[in-house]
């Protein structure tokens, strides 16, 4: 049989294609094209495509998921502030051991200054036992049950313990620490530099010895109060403190522990303290 000539090729085609193509045929169509695209192009803009990088993904506009709960133990210990200590059938009671000191106080201590080198200062500064050591004092610090204290001082007039009727015994008593500071006489002599009282920096050790001190402790206005409730208005601790003026003696003492209020006191307040004192 003979092959069909080329123009009977073409009329066969017109007639099968006289409608528009399936989708079938659409299909095929389109992947020929594609085909013959691709095995159009050049080795160099194939190889280009391949190394191109991929577009980055779009940003994620979303928010972060939250973090989980974190799980917090209920607080408790023998320390911890309850409600029944603000009960005001708080009821102070006298001291059952003597308070103070175990050692004698001696000059020098508590002077607030650090005598140390720079070489001693980095040696404790390494040491780590002296660091647990601080630590330990902190921690001790911290557990006191200070707002139990300060709500308790409500009741009673401010008062957390009574003062005995009796003194303890000598071998029992303990000992008033020494505090450092600068003295508010008018005549003191200035005896050393480098105080950090200008040379009128002197002990409370030395102040008392040999006499039997009444000692006020006082730093703001609410302790110079409670202060005046047991001084200010006693005519016999006043006769005794003159008649015996070579053993007995009155002792004030401001104790402040802001070191900006500190400066202040000691730059501009020590002439009212004086003016108070009637020094």
């Amino acid at each position: 049989m003979k092959a069909p000539s080329p123009l009977t090729l073409r009329a066969l085609r017109a007639l099968v294609y006289t409608d528009l193509p399936t989708t079938s045929s659409r299909q095929c169509l389109i992947n020929h094209t594609q085909r013959h695209s691709y095995a159009s192009q050049t080795p160099a803009k194939r190889q280009q495509q391949r190394t191109s990088k991929p577009a980055p993904p779009p940003p994620n506009t979303s928010k972060p998921a939250p973090p989980p709960p974190v799980f917090r133990p209920t607080p408790s210990g023998p320390d911890l502030r309850k409600k029944r200590d603000d009960d005001e059938d708080f009821t102070p009671y006298p001291l059952s051991r003597p308070i103070g000191m175990p050692n004698p106080p001696q000059p020098g201590e508590n002077i607030g200054l650090d005598t140390r080198g720079w070489r001693e200062k980095r040696d404790d500064f390494h040491n780590y036992e002296k660091h647990l050591e601080r630590r330990a004092r902190m921690t001790k610090q911290i557990a006191k049950p200070y707002f139990r204290d300060w709500s308790n001082m409500r009741f009673h007039k401010g008062k957390v313990f009574v003062a005995n009727e009796r003194l303890f015994r000598g071998e029992h008593a303990l000992f008033f620490p020494n505090f450092y500071g600068r003295t508010l006489e008018k005549r003191a002599e200035r005896l050393q530099s480098g105080d950090g009282y200008g040379g009128l920096g002197r002990d409370t050790c030395q102040a008392m010895a040999g006499k039997v001190s009444v000692v006020s402790l006082g730093g703001n206005e609410w302790a110079d109060r409670q202060v005046a409730t047991w001084t200010k208005e006693n005519p016999e601790l006043e006769g005794v403190l003159r008649e015996n003026g070579d053993v007995a003696q009155r002792v004030w003492i401001s104790y402040e522990e802001n070191w900006a209020k500190w400066h202040i006191l000691n730059l501009f307040g020590a002439g009212n303290l004086r003016k108070g004192l009637s020094l």
